[in-house]
């Protein structure tokens, strides 16, 4: 599991300000309103509270479906793997100024073509770890202006900044819904 957390000094200001009330519209807000605190930490927080989650989990047990339509344990983490580096590449996007309208993603199609459950859990948790190491690096090298930037995704406004805070909001709701219908039977 990646340890980078701490933002640069010229980062801590803007990227630890919770839900910035203009930087975003649609169902960003139902991500970032879960975040408190300093991002970075949420994300070190619920990062490392989703390995526990999961450790001691046969790959029977991660590749099991809760109900008919549901996705299995492993498609979940494979799932917070890819939007994490499509909200990422969003922010890379705008941060560099960048504002064409990004399209939307099929979050269903992505998982039915993911192949997860042929993956072990491990190897899947390693990957999100990786993805996670790469957000860190970019988000920590983005100055004050670069984070505000705005761009259009999903038909959604949305700052650099936001969708940070987007991923950490993202990978805590799944994190909850592995606790309330995975994990507690």
């Amino acid at each position: 599991m990646t340890q980078q957390s701490k933002p640069p000094a010229s980062m801590a200001s803007s990227a630890a300000m919770v839900q910035p009330p203009d930087e975003y519209t649609g169902f960003f807000g139902n991500y970032i309103k879960r975040v408190h605190g300093d991002v970075f930490e949420f994300l070190r927080i619920t990062h490392a509270a989703l390995h526990t989650a999961l450790a001691g989990l046969t790959e029977g047990q991660a590749e099991a479906h809760p109900a008919p339509n549901e996705w299995s344990i492993k498609e979940v983490v494979g799932h917070i793997s890819d939007t994490e580096r499509i909200f990422a590449y969003r922010a890379l996007r705008f941060a560099r100024g960048d504002a064409t309208p990004l399209a939307g993603f099929e979050q269903d199609e992505y998982v039915a073509t993911g192949s997860f459950n042929k993956r072990t859990l491990r190897d899947l948790l390693d990957e999100l770890d990786a993805v996670r190491s790469a957000t860190l690096a970019l988000f920590h090298s983005l100055s004050d202006e670069a984070l505000t930037r705005r761009g259009t995704a999903a038909s959604n406004v949305v700052s650099a900044r936001a969708l940070l805070l987007a991923i950490a909001g993202h990978e805590d709701h799944h994190l909850q819904s592995l606790r309330e219908v995975y994990l507690s039977r």
